[in-house]
């Protein structure tokens, strides 16, 4: 039962501190026109999703308009934007994916994806009646470890995001701009 839970710990985790992230975000009420584009179209994928089903031009029409008028006010996430969407199988791909929406550099964490891949699987295995498998102690505190580093690197990387202000436009690579003409950054 060991592996379960670690994994359970992990996708917890995840779950648990994107939510608070977005939430973070949610708070300031930062206009939408300062927000990076990843984040826009994270928070909007509600609308996004909406819009799919019903491709009239006066839904179209309904989407622009709406977005447009929300430009200053700040940022909102639909509830199941909040709802952190690990796939019931958070590998390292669908961490990159996530972190990718929300404009998190994870590359520290790069180096870490077959072990983290491998829990994942052997998870699952254990999870959906797979093929009986010794684990040893010595695998379990392995895995522990690594669930551990993982967690306090992400830890790093959300609070590096925040107080380098990553999810605005004027900000690259941690250095807040302050003239968006002056550097040829233009959104």
């Amino acid at each position: 039962m060991a592996i379960p839970m670690l994994y359970a710990e992990w996708e917890g985790f995840i779950k648990e501190v994107l939510q608070l992230y977005l939430e973070y975000l949610q708070k300031r009420a930062i206009p939408q026109k300062d927000i990076r584009s990843e984040i826009l179209a994270y928070a909007w994928s509600g609308s996004f999703r909406k819009l799919s089903s019903e491709l009239t031009l006066s839904k179209k029409v309904e989407l622009i308009k709406r977005f447009l008028d929300s430009l200053d006010k700040g940022l909102n996430f639909e509830k199941k934007e909040l709802e952190i969407e690990t796939k019931s199988n958070l590998r390292f791909k669908v961490l990159e994916d996530i972190a990718e929406n929300l404009c998190l550099d994870i590359s520290t964490i790069k180096e870490h994806e077959k072990k983290l891949d491998a829990l994942v699987n052997r998870r699952n295995n254990i999870a959906h009646g797979g093929r009986e498998q010794k684990i040893s102690e010595e695998y379990i505190e392995e895995n522990k470890s690594l669930i551990e580093l993982i967690m306090d690197a992400l830890e790093s990387v959300l609070l590096d995001a925040i107080k380098s202000k990553k999810y605005l436009i004027n900000s690259i690579d941690g250095v807040l701009l302050t003239d968006k003409h002056e550097t040829g950054l233009t959104q």
